[in-house]
């Protein structure tokens, strides 16, 4: 049985055998599904709270001491998996409102944990956009147009106030954003860098330095509600890029169900819930708390609404032939050890033919590798990246993580090879550079590569250039159709 609301004060039970909220369950554990699918069902022990927080949201009474109890975000969930409010509703109230309280207010009844610390503010309210609009000189004057026609219920701000006495006051009058991860637990001064990282790139985002009297000064962080974030993604996108659709869930998708969520066009937004055992608090190495995680997701949606589907596409299409070469490294079988080979081979041919620039050749330690011919450094340092090659270290090809308009070595290198040992005998550069070669010969050329690796260099000229320089102008693709 699952509830629907026929007035403000009356819950009336309806039957249905569909769970409408299974995308916030996606990411989460057995287990920890489980817990929620008894917290839906649970009307007893809910009803009562449920009627008083649904009064206090449709009232916008977001004084009420029920936004402050251990059982808000269950609360929460119950009306939304009973149809009590909409998914828009529930992620608003969700992310503007139970997060920045969790975080910032000081009375709530959650407990704070070694990730998620209560910091201190000196005020927390929602008022109508109408009272922060003229103070964000970035947002255009069309979003601010349409905001300004969506219903008053829609049109919401939270806003986090913090006196001169507060600690984040200091942090958040400086301009400076604070460097990624400086601390392993919840760090107030990275939280407050990220707020200032966030001001700069989400225009419907802001704070404010202000006076409150003659002599004393606060500090306000805007947050905008989820329809006036809508209206800001729908201005920002470009006619060539993809309409990217935002999926609220509690967790978050490991790497690669992250890459098939932007396959389909869809990113992901996490939602903190004190039940759950991974909850994302520091995104991208930055430590953003419960109170902006989902703000962090806003970003990420904003940017890639800003690309080019060109650009999307051949990011995800790159990551989708590096998880192949990552499968075939650990397979650690005779494909593995043929294609090891013919890199060796490669690179080996590239130094011959003098084609890899001599500042991104190899160099020799003679403390590393006395002793050693220069085929047996190359061989092992070939196998040393081989074994430490991971997909892990390839998130940002997934997150589609480009402000160029084209893909080149410079922008890919960085992705592929870790800088340099200092006593690493072939350069990061010149492996990438010999890789990239390899996954990105067309495909009427791949043959002349596998007949013998020299044979590459009887391909136009013009063409290794262009490979070398440009590997965009080709299709990116794996040849690894011959290596059993």
């Amino acid at each position: 049985m699952i509830a629907a609301v026929s007035s403000v004060n009356t819950i009336v039970p309806i039957s249905s055998s569909a769970h409408h909220f299974d995308h916030l369950l996606e990411y989460v554990t057995p287990e920890e599904r489980l817990y929620f699918i008894k917290v839906s069902e649970s009307h007893t022990e809910y009803e009562s709270n449920a009627k008083m927080m649904h009064n206090s949201i449709m009232r916008g009474f977001w004084s009420s001491p029920i936004f402050h109890t251990s059982s808000a975000y269950n609360t929460l969930f119950y009306l939304y998996a009973n149809h009590l409010i909409t998914k828009e509703k529930f992620v608003d109230v969700q992310t503007n409102w139970l997060q920045p309280l969790t975080q910032w207010h000081p009375d709530t009844e959650l407990e704070e944990s070694l990730h998620l610390k209560k910091f201190e503010s000196s005020q927390i309210y929602r008022t109508d956009a109408s009272d922060v609009l003229p103070f964000l000189d970035k947002l255009d004057e069309g979003v601010k147009k349409e905001v300004n026609q969506l219903k008053p219920s829609q049109r919401e701000y939270t806003v986090i106030v913090f006196n001169e006495d507060k600690k984040a006051f200091q942090f958040l009058k400086k301009t400076w954003v604070q460097e990624r991860g400086k601390s392993t637990k919840a760090d107030e001064r990275e939280l407050c860098g990220f707020i200032n990282f966030l001001k700069f790139r989400l225009p419907c985002f802001g704070t404010r330095y202000e006076s409150c009297n003659s002599k004393e000064y606060r500090v306000k962080v805007f947050l905008p509600s989820y329809w006036i974030m809508q209206c800001f993604f729908k201005h920002i996108k470009t006619a060539d890029s993809y309409h990217f659709t935002p999926l609220p869930c509690y967790s978050a998708p490991n790497l690669l169900q992250y890459f098939r969520l932007h396959q389909s066009r869809i990113h992901p937004v996490a939602l903190y819930h004190p039940r759950v055992a991974n909850n994302i608090l520091s995104p991208d190495g930055t430590h953003s708390g419960c109170s902006l995680t989902s703000m962090h997701d806003h970003y990420h949606i904003s940017r890639c609404l800003k690309l080019t589907k060109w650009i999307a596409d051949h990011s995800l299409s790159f990551f989708e032939h590096t998880n192949q070469l990552h499968k075939i490294l650990q397979a650690n079988n005779a494909d593995t050890a043929f294609l090891v080979d013919r890199i060796r081979q490669y690179y080996s041919v590239l130094l011959e033919q003098d084609v890899i620039p001599h500042n991104y050749g190899a160099f020799v330690s003679v403390n590393s590798y006395s002793g050693k011919s220069r085929e047996q450094r190359l061989n092992e340092r070939v196998l040393d990246w081989s074994k430490s090659f991971n997909i892990e270290d390839f998130g940002s090809l997934a997150d589609i993580d480009y402000s160029n308009d084209t893909i080149t070595l410079s922008v890919i290198k960085k992705y592929f090879f870790f800088a340099g040992q200092f006593h690493e005998l072939i350069s990061s550069e010149a492996l990438c550079t010999c890789l990239l070669m390899l996954i990105s010969i067309p495909p009427e050329s791949a043959k002349y590569y596998y007949l013998n690796v020299k044979d590459f260099y009887h391909i136009d000229v013009g063409i290794r250039k262009k490979i070398l320089s440009h590997t965009h102008q080709y299709r990116i693709k794996l040849v690894v159709k011959n290596l059993s």
